[in-house]
């Protein structure tokens, strides 16, 4: 990752774990805020093993394969899942659940654009376009509202 990168992740990890202890102190609870801070101590573990974190690295070039278009179709699903399971009030309903999985190809269709076709990928780019999927995936609601006809 280039220098400039590697600091705003750090810092912005920096960030995240003080909110997340600003978070436990105001609520007076462990649970969340613990389970924050393990996310974000695997985030940082993930960089390091893949791309060699904190070192500064070249971070894209590279292009759509097909285990790169079933990665990132993988984690739209997955954050379509788990805006299910953080707005769900009540009882479990299959077909709530289901729905939004079949628009997921219409959510696909934006991040294919974005890569270069026929460039083998680079492992910080595979990781940075799983994670935006699943962020289209988790905001799916919020874009396709907003979204005029």
């Amino acid at each position: 990752m280039p220098e400039l990168i590697t600091h705003a992740i750090t810092a912005c990890l920096v960030l995240l774990c003080l909110d997340a202890i600003i978070q436990g102190v105001q609520t007076r609870s462990i649970g969340r805020p613990l389970f924050q801070l393990g996310a974000y101590f695997f985030v940082a573990v993930v960089l390091r093993l893949v791309t060699g974190y904190p070192q500064p690295r070249q971070a894209f070039g590279g292009g759509p394969t097909l285990a790169l278009i079933v990665l990132m179709f993988f984690c739209i699903l997955l954050g379509m899942a788990a805006r299910y399971w953080f707005y769900l009030r009540g009882r479990f309903s299959t077909s709530a659940f289901l729905r939004p999985l079949l628009i997921s190809p219409l959510v696909l269709l934006p991040l294919l654009g974005t890569v270069q076709p026929d460039v083998r990928p680079q492992a910080i780019q595979v990781i940075s376009l799983a994670i935006l999927a699943f962020q289209n995936g988790f905001f799916w609601r919020t874009v396709f509202e907003k979204a005029k006809p």
